[in-house]
């Protein structure tokens, strides 16, 4: 039987991997917008380039405080949404309707597993 020790230990192997799955920008380029699909060349494990897609909306989200995070769903709550290389930028409204700008490295909410760009 597993010790709490052992169960913590796993447990922490597995929020470092977890956080190890973002950063894509660091293994896929020629990174792509078409309105909120991203597109971009990602490494395998194996070193091969493939093209990867995602919808930047399902990795995406607005906090209460109207601020962009690494949740899902910014559509319905966001204008003026600009993307610059591996940042987004948006006009978000907050839980009381009122707008606020703010910015979201793109590479802490999307990450490459095996050419495969995520949600993480």
């Amino acid at each position: 039987m597993a010790s709490t020790c052992d169960i913590l230990i796993v447990f922490s192997m597995l929020i470092v991997v977890s956080q190890a799955s973002c950063h894509f920008s660091s293994s896929c380029t020629e990174i792509r917008f078409y309105g909120n699909i991203m597109s971009a060349n990602c490494r395998t494990d194996a070193g091969k380039v493939v093209r990867s897609s995602i919808d930047v909306n399902e990795c995406v989200g607005v906090d209460y405080s109207g601020k962009l995070d690494c949740s899902s769903n910014f559509v319905p709550r966001c204008h003026n949404v600009a993307f610059n290389g591996i940042t987004m930028a948006a006009t978000c409204k907050d839980g009381y309707g009122h707008e606020v700008f703010s910015n979201r490295a793109l590479d802490e909410c999307i990450g490459n597993d095996d050419g495969h760009l995520i949600c993480c």
